[in-house]
């Protein structure tokens, strides 16, 4: 499921990720989970570059800049996980 929160956001931005986040957890939210219930990552072909600690900044995710800072994330898990 992360993975296609990541493929998502990378082709399609912010806005569309959002909005397929929040189908899903209305979903999940009524039993009727759209996915199978164990859906393990696939390998990491390499390290993360940018991490989620990253993307926080100071651990407040300030709003500047926050779009490129999870872009960067999104790329990097992308990499390491080979989703393209």
């Amino acid at each position: 499921m992360a993975s296609l929160l990541v493929t998502v956001f990378l082709a399609d931005g912010l806005d569309t990720m959002n909005a397929l986040q929040a189908g899903l957890v209305r979903a999940n939210r009524h039993g009727a989970r759209p996915w199978s219930a164990f859906d393990p990552p696939p390998a990491r072909s390499v390290a993360a570059t940018v991490t989620i600690e990253d993307t926080s900044l100071d651990g407040t995710l300030p709003a500047a800049g926050y779009e490129q800072r999870m872009l960067g994330w999104a790329r990097s898990v992308e990499t390491a996980y080979a989703l393209t």
